[in-house]
C-alpha cells in the first residue's frame, strides 16, 4: 500500500511540475523572452529541459526522503556490493570448511568403525588367551601332580634299590649291625617324665616296624626289640640337660635274621645344621666313552648321598630315606648326560654331584638334592 501511495505522489508532483513548466514556457513564448541571449524558440526548449530535470530531481529527492531502501541504493550501493562479495566469499569458505568437516566426520566414523572392529578382535583374542591360560593352568596342575608322583616313585626306587642291594648282600637278614630301625624328633623338656613318654613312643614305633619286618622276641610275643633301661635313662638325662629338638635313632646292635629279637641302642643327635646350601654330599664320575646307564648311575649316586646323610645324622623316614630329589631334576640330569654323550666335542669324563639345595638341620630332613654336572 505504501508503494502505491508513493507512486501516486510522484505522478501528482510530476504532473504539477510539468504543468507549471508548460505555463512558464507558454508565458515566455508569448512575451518573446530570451535566456542567455537565445532565441525564444530555444529558450522554450531550455525551459522544458530544465522542467524535466527538475521533475527527475524532485522525484529522486522525494524517493530519497520517503524510502530508506532508495537512500541505501543511491548512496551505499558499493558498500553493499562489497559486503555482499565479502559475505559470498565467507559463505564459500564456510561451505568449504563444512565440506572438510563432513570429510573429517566421515573419516572419524570410518576410524571409529575400524576401532570397534579392532576392539572386537582384541576381545576375541583376549577370550582365546584366557581359555588357553585356563587350559595351561590345568596342564600345569596335572604336571605338578605327575612330578609329585614321580618324586615319590624315585624315592621309592632309591629305597627299594638300597633294600634290594642289602638283601642280596645279607640274604635273610632283617637288620644289619648299626642299621637305623626308626628315627624320630624329640623335644627337650624340664619334665623328665615327658621325655620318658617321648622315648617310649620312639621305642614302640621301632618295635612295630621291626615286628612287621619279621623280627620277634619269641613265638608268642609281638615284641621285636630289646633296649636296656640303663641306656634309656642315659639318653633321657642327656635330653633333659639340653634344649630344643633332638633326633633320636633306634639302631640295631648286630645282624638280625627273621624270627629273632633285635638288640638295639639309642642314639641322639642335636639339631644342628648338617648340610649347608651347596654342600656336596657325594659325587660320581661318568665315562662318556663307554655305554652309560644314566638312570642306574644317578640312583647309585643318590644311594651314596643317602648313606652320607644318614652317617652325618640326618633324620630318616620310615623307609630309611634321608635325601630327596625333584623328579624334574632327576630327568634333567639324565637328559644332559645323554646330550653330552652324543655331542661331537664331548669331554671324556664328567662328574655328577649331589648338592644340598638349602641349609638343612638334622630334624628338618630329608635333604633336598640338586644334581649338578661338572666337566672333569
Amino acid at each position: 500500500m505504501y508503494g502505491f501511495t508513493l507512486i501516486f505522489i510522484l505522478a501528482f508532483i510530476g504532473g504539477v511540475i510539468a504543468y507549471i513548466g508548460d505555463k512558464i514556457g507558454m508565458k515566455i513564448g508569448r512575451k518573446r523572452l530570451t535566456l542567455f541571449g537565445l532565441r525564444p524558440k530555444y529558450t522554450g526548449i531550455v525551459i522544458t529541459i530544465f522542467t524535466g530535470i527538475f521533475i527527475s530531481l524532485a522525484s529522486i529527492v522525494i524517493l530519497t526522503i520517503a524510502s530508506d531502501d532508495v537512500r541505501t541504493a543511491l548512496f551505499e550501493m558499493k558498500e553493499i556490493q562489497a559486503t555482499l562479495a565479502n559475505n559470498q566469499q565467507q559463505l564459500e569458505l564456510s561451505m568449504a570448511a563444512m565440506t572438510e568437516m563432513e570429510s573429517n566426520l566421515d573419516r572419524l566414523v570410518a576410524e571409529r568403525d575400524l576401532a570397534v572392529t579392532e576392539l572386537a578382535d582384541t576381545q576375541s583374542q583376549l577370550e582365546q588367551a584366557r581359555q588357553q591360560y585356563e587350559e595351561l593352568a590345568l596342564k600345569r596342575d596335572e604336571l605338578t601332580a605327575n612330578v609329585a608322583d614321580l618324586e615319590e616313585r624315585i624315592a621309592e626306587l632309591v629305597i627299594d634299590y638300597v633294600r634290594f642291594a642289602n638283601f642280596m648282600r645279607t640274604g635273610n637278614v632283617v637288620f644289619r649291625a648299626d642299621e637305623i630301625i626308626y628315627a624320630q624328633v624329640v623335644e627337650a623338656s624340664h619334665d623328665i617324665n615327658e621325655i620318658y613318654l617321648q622315648l617310649e613312643s620312639v621305642l614302640n614305633k621301632a618295635d612295630q616296624k621291626a615286628y612287621a619286618l619279621g623280627a620277634k622276641a619269641s613265638d608268642h610275643s609281638q615284641s621285636a626289640i630289646m633296649a636296656s633301661q640303663e641306656q634309656i635313662d642315659v639318653v633321657a638325662y642327656m635330653i633333659l640337660q639340653g634344649q630344643g629338638l633332638f633326633v633320636v635313632r633306634v639302631l640295631s646292635e648286630e645282624n638280625t635274621v627273621v624270627g629273632e629279637s633285635v638288640p638295639v641302642t639309642l642314639q641322639i643327635i642335636p639339631n644342628d645344621i648338617i648340610f649347608q646350601e651347596g654342600a656336596v654330599l657325594e659325587e660320581i664320575t661318568v665315562d662318556l666313552n663307554q655305554t652309560v646307564e644314566v638312570d642306574k648311575q644317578i640312583l647309585n649316586l643318590l644311594e651314596q648321598a643317602n648313606a652320607v646323610a644318614v652317617i652325618r645324622g640326618m633324620i630318616t623316614s620310615d623307609n630309611g630315606g634321608a635325601v630327596v630329589v625333584d623328579g624334574n631334576e632327576f630327568f634333567k640330569a639324565m637328559d644332559t648326560v645323554r646330550e653330552l654323550a652324543k655331542a661331537e666335542n664331548r669331554p671324556d669324563k664328567i662328574k655328577i654331584q649331589a648338592k644340598a639345595m638349602e641349609d638343612t638341620f638334622a630334624v628338618t630332613g630329608p635333604v633336598k638334592i640338586r644334581l649338578e654336572i661338572v666337566n672333569e
